[in-house]
């Protein structure tokens, strides 16, 4: 057992990083001639060789395993590299994760950054999602037309979902029809968007 914690001691003073360097100067202070330090030291050492290979086998699934399984903060470690690499699919998992407050601190208004990201890349789910921030308004001022835009860019990919939420606001009277045309107009392809975004700028585009 004695040879395990020589093993386990050589380890950790080989270690240059602050972490290690600190668990080294508390193992100083520790005797390890007692046979009940020994036991426990061998214990925790397996534990860190068990814990190691549990994440790496975490590490190792598919982000939608992760996600499908609970495991929100290993999930949101596997996506956020694409995502902010520019890869909407991720986009739009990262915002679902701050939207929902999963494996993240719950913050709205960055789940509208995101969605925004990918929506503004053409992704339907994030353009539906970005409606729908707007409609309710969570993290963002609540607003029709900008809601009503986001739907009808999904619908004109042929988001069936979408269809139903512009549906939904006519037969309420949510919106007027001058508003409807404004938003259409605005929203009318991708590419006027993205101009109003540029010239408007993220916070403006999302918060005025």
């Amino acid at each position: 057992m004695k040879v395990y914690f020589e093993k386990f001691k050589s380890t950790i003073a080989s270690n240059t990083g602050r972490w290690f360097s600190t668990l080294r100067d508390g193992f100083a202070a520790i005797d390890f001639r007692d046979r009940r330090v020994q036991l426990s030291g061998f214990l925790v050492a397996m534990l860190l060789v068990l814990t190691g290979g549990y994440y790496g086998y975490l590490f190792s699934r598919d982000g939608r395993e992760n996600l499908a399984t609970g495991h929100y903060k290993i999930a949101y470690l596997q996506y956020i590299g694409a995502a902010d690499g520019g890869d909407p699919v991720s986009q739009n998992v990262i915002g679902n994760l701050y939207y929902l407050g999963l494996g993240v601190e719950r913050d709205q208004l960055l789940a509208a950054r995101w969605y925004l990201k990918a929506a503004l890349k053409g992704y339907v789910p994030a353009q539906i999602n970005l409606g729908q921030m707007f409609w309710n308004g969570q993290g963002v001022p609540t607003r029709v037309v900008k809601a009503f835009g986001w739907y009808h860019l999904a619908r004109n990919a042929g988001n069936e979902r979408a269809e139903g939420h512009i549906s939904y606001m006519i037969l309420a009277n949510a919106i007027f029809p001058n508003q409807i045309e404004a938003a259409k107009h605005r929203y009318r392809n991708l590419k006027a968007v993205n101009s109003r975004y540029v010239a408007l700028g993220e916070k403006a585009f999302l918060l005025n």
